[in-house]
């Protein structure tokens, strides 16, 4: 577990008021054809400028950047240092009270910015996530698996969808089919899965 001071901490805590501006966010091509889509590179078709959190920002205050910008995952950077990963599914079930480091993952998986969306599907499929991380001209970028099928990549009918009620994020393979986490709690308790999709959404 990460463990920080919070008076050595950057980007600086923000007022609970203030959030960034509706604009910036740059979404993946939906109809490009699987063939350019080989030829196709990580900044072409992430979701860029990710807006960058603070560890120590209260998880009410991310989740209002969430849903300002129509965003499923925030970078948790400290003086410029990528140090994780929370995605907006975990920040709508945290106490709003919380931090946002109490609730990120803090091993996030990272790619070049000039690799090609293969390498990108590849790193997905080795690493179980759904979510690439993209340092680009200063700022973050976010590729997910939603991406990629948007690009034409990959065949959206590979997603991994729960089999009880339709979601994307967060989805874990059990014997009786994919499972999101609020599904699961119905599951058996001996009843483990076998792979688990972590942080896969939009």
């Amino acid at each position: 577990m990460v463990v920080l001071q919070s008076s050595q901490i950057w980007p600086p805590l923000l007022d609970e008021d203030s959030l960034p501006p509706e604009s910036g966010i740059r979404l993946a091509a939906p109809s490009a054809r699987q063939s350019e889509a080989r030829s196709r590179l990580v900044h072409e078709v992430m979701s860029w400028p990710a807006h960058p959190v603070n560890p120590f920002s209260s998880t009410c205050h991310a989740l209002a950047i969430v849903e300002r910008l129509g965003l499923h995952h925030l970078p948790v950077v400290t003086f410029d240092e990528l140090i994780g990963v929370v995605c907006a599914c975990d920040l709508r079930e945290a106490p709003r009270d919380a931090l946002v480091h109490e609730y990120m993952s803090d091993d996030p998986v990272t790619i070049d910015a000039n690799a090609s969306l293969i390498d990108a599907a590849d790193l997905m499929e080795v690493s179980d996530t759904g979510c690439l991380l993209v340092t680009w001209n200063g700022s973050f970028g976010v590729l997910t698996h939603g991406d990629l099928c948007r690009a034409g990549l990959l065949d959206p009918a590979e997603r991994l969808t729960c089999a009880s009620c339709g979601a994307h994020q967060h989805m874990s393979r059990f014997s009786g089919g994919p499972c999101c986490p609020d599904c699961s709690a119905f599951r058996r308790d001996d009843e483990t899965p076998y792979y688990c999709d972590i942080g896969s959404g939009e």
